[in-house]
């Protein structure tokens, strides 16, 4: 009750003082994390009640002393109401902290729809990692990357094209190959999200997130986008190299060098958009703040954070050895075009 004591006490505040209207947004999400974990203590409650439930059900059926029919239900309605165990008064006052924050909460926030409260609380509190609609456009593109790239295995395989016999591709291979294993790396990181959501692991508190970390859909959003860039960018070089009619027409503007730097670029506008309201903003800040504090863990305190990102950068090394190659092909490229 602390919590939502201090909680409404911020809320009065910003509704008295409108120079901290930024700042709703941040209890917003607070009262709804709160909400949710009433919801999880309540579901705990209601498991102990079935557990005693069942307990006292078994101990009448294999009691051998008992040799008369007893009303085994009025026993348990009995043992739950004695003032010593009172095992419902906690639902009570669960169910009345609920209604609670469910009317600070239109109050505050749904003041003309208040019929829409109780639905934002409970999918925040319940939450499906794909909804219908998501699941549909995810499909979609996945399929989109699918065909892409058998169609990319289909030209390859045609017109013979391999990294060991291709002198060309060769040099072209490598910077297609580390843009390829962090795509892949993007996607573990989805599958870690959803084995932590699934398990409740608790790991934006082991990783200090405040309100920037990314959900499950809008991770495999971005995944879905990079690897569809990278794979549309290797089709339109084996196009270009191979000279396909009417479709190397079309595409005859991209140099054939330039088809790696540009699914690279795709993920450096990511990294470094300036814009506040796209793009994860507050993630990719964290991401910096990490980068710097990790290389600075000589001088600063080290914590669970610092020494799981240098792990995942050593597991990168290849990727990281692939980025050099690009930087130093481009920046000869530039100067011997």
């Amino acid at each position: 009750m602390e919590k939502f004591t201090f909680i409404k006490d911020q809320l009065v505040y910003i509704k008295k003082n409108k120079e901290y209207k930024n700042l709703k947004e941040n209890l917003e999400l607070a009262i709804k994390e709160l909400n949710k974990e009433v919801s999880v203590m309540k579901t705990y409650v209601e498991l102990n009640l079935k557990a005693t439930t069942k307990i006292l059900k078994k101990f009448k059926k294999y009691c051998k002393f008992c040799l008369e029919k007893i009303d085994i239900s009025k026993d348990i309605e009995e043992y739950f109401n004695m003032p010593s165990i009172n095992l419902k008064e906690p639902l009570k006052q669960i169910a009345e902290v609920q209604n609670e924050i469910e009317k600070v909460f239109y109050t505050h926030f749904f003041e003309k729809y208040a019929f829409n409260t109780l639905k934002k609380l409970k999918d925040y509190a319940n939450k499906v990692y794909f909804t219908q609609i998501q699941s549909f456009y995810f499909g979609f593109f996945m399929g989109i990357l699918a065909i892409l790239f058998f169609l990319c295995l289909i030209i390859g395989w045609h017109f013979k094209i391999d990294m060991d016999d291709d002198a060309e591709f060769k040099t072209i291979f490598p910077m297609f190959r580390g843009y390829a294993i962090i795509s892949m790396y993007f996607w573990l990181l989805g599958l870690n999200v959803f084995a932590w959501n699934n398990f409740n692991i608790n790991y934006k508190l082991c990783f200090q997130f405040n309100n920037h970390y990314s959900d499950l859909t809008s991770i495999c959003k971005r995944n879905a986008l990079f690897s569809t860039m990278l794979v549309l960018m290797i089709l339109c070089y084996m196009i270009l190299r191979t000279k396909i009619p009417i479709i190397n027409d079309l595409l005859i503007f991209i140099p054939l060098e330039m088809t790696p730097l540009i699914a690279w670029l795709c993920l450096v506008v990511y990294l470094f958009f300036p814009s506040t309201d796209y793009f994860n903003y507050e993630g990719r800040v964290y991401f910096f703040n990490l980068f710097v504090e990790s290389f600075s863990s000589i001088f600063i305190k080290c914590d669970f954070k610092h020494i799981w990102f240098m792990d995942q950068l050593t597991s990168l090394i290849g990727p990281i050895r692939d980025l050099e190659y690009t930087i130093c092909y481009y920046s000869h490229y530039s100067s011997n075009p």
